[in-house]
């Protein structure tokens, strides 16, 4: 039992003595380079970094847990938005950037509010440089590194920085010095709520009472808190605090309720003016238009509603003649390119007909040397044919040729159109060129004496090129002629058939 009630006292103190658990209660990500994230209690620790790409700071805080309307906000200017995690009991908070900046993270006392500030070490002037390295010394613990910098901050006309040095200074004791640096950052209206919950707590130590609500109230609207609570001072020596208490004046304040007042006076007197301009310009702009109305007669509004309907009209003409123009010539266009692709293909055509009208040239002398072998061969087969058979042959072909006489002379007289096909003019033309081929053969015979022999009339028929056939039909001809009798029978035939 002794045991048992020991270590309920030790847990009963472990848990009195362990810090209660935090809270993230708001986020405020209005500004364009600032954070503010509001807790229930005084931050005890945590712990800031920025990624390795300098695109995200990251907030870590042990026992601490977000609100359910704190988990995630939109920001503005270099800051893209701000979301929250949950692990166990730590939160961790990631604030993401749109370019890679730098950052200083300091805890305000009285707003319980933890400010991250982004930045741009390249944009810096000497006396931001100063401020920065200020903040990030006072974020370490380096107390007395950051007054320095933030004293030369404020010198070189940073009055960022006064509102710092005057918290600083209050916790520490110094009055004068902390009132001195606050009614600076006051006057210069610098964005720090806290400013003015430190001068409300130095007024209660003057038992300035109603000066200090004052401030409290401004603290508060600025802020967004309902209450606040005030900072231990520590006490350097209560001779020294009450001496800078005793020449502290007690107006010395006053201005900065005046610079106050006249904002919100000025601020409601600009919002009235603003209304009230803009319903007299409304109320102008009624009567103008009204005068208006009244001096314009009603023929002039008729006739420029008929100008702009016959400008709408001429313009739709317009467009449907140039509508109707451009299909023509695109219809020309294609004629034009149809036109010279026939052309193309009418010299192709031409070409190739050409080609193929040599190529038959040559392949019907090549026939015409094969089938005057063949009957050479022929020939040779029967060498006792006589020339009388071949004078009979003559006859009946020249029979058959006065009967086809009189029907092509028949014929001839009524008029014929046929289309002519390429393949008929292709024919036509390896028959023309027969012709002259044969014309010049027998030509030649003309003109040569012919062999009486019947293997050297072939040999001669095959030197000239000409069908054997002919040769001997050449030869009988003139067997005939120098014949009398036969000469007297071929005319007496073709009496009779007269």
């Amino acid at each position: 039992m002794r045991y048992l009630i020991v270590s309920a006292i030790l847990l009963l103190t472990i848990s009195f003595a362990s810090p209660a658990q935090n809270q993230l209660i708001r986020i405020k990500a209005n500004d364009s380079n600032r954070v503010l994230l509001y807790f229930s209690n005084q931050l005890i620790s945590y712990k800031s970094e920025l990624s390795e790409d300098k695109r995200k700071v990251i907030i870590k805080i042990p026992r601490c847990i977000p609100a359910e309307d704190a988990r995630k906000a939109f920001g503005k200017g270099s800051i893209q938005d701000v979301y929250v995690l949950q692990a166990d009991a730590n939160t961790e908070v990631n604030i993401i950037l749109k370019d890679k900046l730098g950052y200083t993270a300091n805890f305000l006392p009285y707003s319980k509010a933890l400010i991250i500030e982004v930045f741009r070490w390249s944009d810096l002037k000497t006396a931001d440089d100063h401020y920065r390295s200020g903040l990030l010394a006072l974020e370490s613990g380096l107390e007395d590194v950051a007054v320095k910098n933030l004293v030369a901050a404020l010198s070189l006309g940073n009055y960022q920085a006064s509102a710092y040095l005057g918290l600083i200074y209050l916790q520490k004791g110094h009055i004068n010095k902390a009132a001195e640096y606050l009614r600076i950052a006051a006057v210069r209206n610098i964005n720090i709520d806290d400013v003015y919950a430190a001068i409300s707590q130095i007024l209660k130590m003057q038992s300035n009472f109603d000066k200090a609500i004052q401030f409290a109230d401004i603290f508060k609207n600025r802020s967004g808190l309902d209450h606040y609570l005030d900072l231990p001072i520590e006490m350097v020596d209560s001779a020294v605090n009450n001496t800078d208490l005793q020449l502290l004046q007690s107006n010395y304040f006053d201005d900065i309720l005046m610079i106050e007042s006249n904002a919100d006076t000025s601020m409601n007197d600009t919002l009235n003016r603003q209304f009230a301009k803009l319903f007299e310009e409304n109320s102008l702009n009624s009567n103008q238009s009204e005068v208006t109305t009244e001096l314009i007669p009603s023929w002039v509004t008729i006739l420029i509603v008929g100008i702009f309907a016959s400008a709408l009209v001429l313009v739709i003409i317009l467009a449907i003649l140039y509508y109707r123009w451009r299909k023509k010539q695109k219809a020309k266009g294609v004629n034009n390119e149809a036109k010279s692709k026939f052309e193309n293909y009418l010299q192709k055509s031409y070409h190739s007909s050409e080609v193929l009208s040599s190529k038959a040239v040559s392949a019907y002398k090549q026939q015409e040397e094969s089938v005057i072998g063949n009957h050479e061969t022929k020939i040779s087969e029967k060498p006792d044919q006589s020339i009388t058979s071949l004078q009979n042959k003559l006859f009946d072909t020249l029979d058959k040729l006065s009967e086809s006489h009189e029907k092509i002379d028949a014929s001839a007289t009524e008029p014929t159109s046929v289309t002519k096909s390429p393949k008929v003019e292709l024919a036509l033309h390896l028959q023309k060129e027969q012709q002259k081929l044969k014309q010049r053969n027998l030509e030649a015979l003309n003109r040569i004496e012919l062999p009486a022999d019947v293997k050297k009339i072939t040999e001669f028929a095959k030197k000239l090129g000409i069908e054997r056939g002919s040769v001997e039909v050449k030869k009988a001809l003139d067997d005939i002629l120098s014949n009398k009798d036969y000469m007297t029978k071929l005319s007496e035939k073709f009496k009779s058939k007269k």
